[in-house]
């Protein structure tokens, strides 16, 4: 976590690791972006981040066609959280466009059936957000990763909140007391023509709608 994901953060934010620890200061860490969503609805203030130069270019030498990139979570613990793989299988097969599937990090070199994976970017933070910044469309359930999409203004997504029993951060209530969402609400600097938080279960029928309906939203504009 520290080498692989928080120092590349701190990276993209164009920040410098210091060795100071900052609870001398009375830091508190911040795990919720509750405190980010009250602050960008007082200030319309919003931090960007940026891959590094090497895997941006990887990504556009690579994925210049902007194809869709299908995330997904697949790991032991909270397995309620994970993707409906077979479903997102499913639906990979109608899409006209080049799909890439990026599977969970320990599963980077595992492969599916008649699609590409990109396990560089399951094992690079900078490569991975490169790629999404690549896509045409994103897919997520609800994962670390997705959070590069989320926290960002550019980067297109569809975002399904799927049912988890036992694990109360998907409940509407756990939301907005902790994560400062509106029940079935969206993040307040998002595109809703190209970025959107779908409350529904990771089905081929409500991942087609989804997407549909986004596409029949985008051809009108």
């Amino acid at each position: 976590m520290l080498n692989h994901v928080v120092r590349p953060l701190l990276e993209m934010f164009g920040f410098e690791e210091t060795g100071d620890n900052p609870g001398d200061a009375g830091f508190v860490f911040q795990y919720s972006p509750k405190e980010s969503l009250e602050h960008f609805e007082k200030t319309s203030e919003f931090p960007e981040f940026q891959a590094n130069a090497e895997a941006t270019e990887w990504a556009q030498e690579n994925f210049a066609d902007n194809p869709y990139v299908i995330t997904l979570r697949e790991t032991y613990y909270w397995p309620q959280r994970n993707s409906n793989v077979a479903e997102w299988v499913k639906f990979a097969k109608t899409l006209d466009r080049r799909v890439i599937f990026v599977r969970d990090t320990w599963k980077h070199d595992q492969p599916i059936a008649g699609f590409e994976t990109c396990p560089e970017a399951s094992l690079d933070l900078h490569k991975r957000l490169a790629l999404y910044r690549q896509a045409k469309m994103n897919f997520f359930v609800p994962n670390g990763p997705g959070g590069l999409a989320w926290y960002t203004r550019d980067i297109p997504h569809l975002t399904f909140y799927i049912e988890a029993p036992g694990y109360k951060c998907h409940d509407p209530e756990f939301l907005e007391a902790h994560v400062g969402l509106k029940p079935y609400g969206q993040y307040p600097w998002s595109d809703l023509t190209k970025q959107r938080l779908v409350y529904a279960n990771d089905t081929f029928e409500n991942i087609t709608a989804a997407f549909n309906e986004m596409n029949a939203q985008q051809e009108k504009l």
